[in-house]
């Protein structure tokens, strides 16, 4: 599924110069961090409100407030005063996304105004005059997650329904939510009535049949696994990043990172979470995590607000449907990513600081056909008692043996 990416980079404008300021002058930056961001912004090639969120905790509405005021553009809030959505158009939600942009509200005279955080971005011009030839447009400032949650808010409904059926729609084969074809419903059907009418002739001797072909397969089962691990044993497909190839990625020249933590119900682990996260030695400006919630978790979603944490993640909230599944979570959060690369961490995981890096030192040393990194899982606290020591042999034994058994 596409994610909306993120549009090229720009250098701050003298309108984010002026903003940047007017946060000077109030102390909520320093004049040296005034400097050490505009350097950083034009080092790593990310947008100034994202360094200043990232390093000094500036959050996107405090940014908007201080642009508007140094533009002279009004504020709006778009969550007490929504879109007109007469003036939006359904497949455009990723351009929206991506230039953190939306079609406002259409003025008596026919102006369209757009409420957007990068009232100087030409590519937005660009695309309503390519939309609605002959229209002239005026802006108004909002926040980038007033402008997530109204593209949320407004296209539920399509974003909820391609994270469920998008896969289905295109490789109808791949997908699991026919289970059985026509055909196989009648093999079982077949098989089923056949077993009830040998029950019913012969009830002994069915039931040590069903018994000695239930223990044959358990016995291939084993037996299949046991030559995978003997197959598996003398294969390597692990790979290693030494510290100088880690010590030649600048931070200028790393990617966007999108991290995607699907949680329900888990609000007593955020604090780890969070400080997992921080740990990850990646520029933070870089990094871009989504807390993905179920709508209908208001526990966790309140937890998530309480922590004051805008600087390091966003909340994707999940519409409420069947099935109630990570991939399908998942699968809707990526409308919102704008990573080149995308990790999927769980709430409780607690991944190397330098994993990050590693991957990408991997995607740089590979080919195209490489399309995905996945990590060595181990569990920390596999000491504890019997149960997550089994859980680590079942882990470690399945990606270190039998996977390259039948990958090799």
């Amino acid at each position: 599924m596409p994610a909306s990416g993120r549009p090229p980079w720009r250098p701050p404008s003298a309108r984010d110069l002026a903003a940047l300021d007017r946060l000077v002058q109030a102390g909520s930056v320093t004049p040296l961090q005034r400097d050490e961001a505009i350097h950083t912004a034009y080092a790593w090639r990310v947008s100034l409100p994202d360094v200043l969120s990232a390093m000094y905790r500036v959050t996107s509405l405090r940014w908007a407030r201080e642009l508007s005021a140094a533009s002279g553009l009004p504020l709006v809030d778009l969550r007490a005063s929504p879109c007109d959505h007469t003036l939006l158009a359904e497949a455009e939600h990723d351009l929206y996304l991506r230039h953190l942009f939306i079609p406002w509200r259409r003025q008596p005279d026919g102006v369209v105004v757009i409420a957007t955080l990068n009232p100087e971005d030409p590519a937005i011009r660009a695309l309503m005059r390519e939309r609605m030839p002959g229209c002239h447009v005026e802006f108004v400032i909002t926040s980038k997650f007033d402008l997530i949650w109204a593209v949320q808010r407004i296209f539920d409904p399509e974003l909820s329904e391609a994270a469920r059926e998008a896969l289905f729609n295109r490789n109808p084969e791949l997908s699991a939510k026919v289970t059985l074809s026509a055909g196989q419903k009648t093999v079982a059907v077949g098989i089923g009535l056949a077993l009830l009418l040998a029950l019913g002739l012969a009830p002994r001797l069915t039931l040590l049949g069903i018994m000695a072909t239930v223990s044959a397969l358990y016995a291939s089962l084993f037996a299949f696994r046991g030559v995978l691990t003997i197959v598996g044993s003398g294969r390597r497909t692990d790979i290693s990043v030494n510290a100088s190839e880690l010590a030649a990625l600048k931070d200028g020249d790393l990617p966007v990172f999108t991290v995607l933590v699907p949680m329900y119900r888990e609000a007593e682990v955020l604090p780890i979470l969070v400080d997992s996260i921080r740990r990850l030695d990646y520029p933070r400006a870089k990094l871009d995590v989504k807390l993905v919630l179920e709508a209908g978790d208001t526990e966790t979603i309140e937890a998530a607000k309480a922590l004051g944490a805008e600087d390091l993640f966003e909340i994707i909230r999940v519409p409420d449907s069947q099935p109630k599944t990570k991939p399908k979570a998942c699968n809707y959060a990526l409308r919102f990513a704008r990573g080149e690369y995308t990790v999927i961490f769980d709430a409780e995981d607690s991944p190397e600081p330098d994993q990050l890096r590693k991957v990408v030192a991997l995607f740089n040393a590979s080919g195209p056909e490489v399309a995905c990194v996945q990590a060595r899982l181990n569990y920390f606290n596999r000491d504890d008692n019997f149960r997550p020591g089994c859980s680590h042999s079942s882990i470690a034994n399945g990606l270190t043996i039998c996977c390259p058994a039948c990958t090799g």
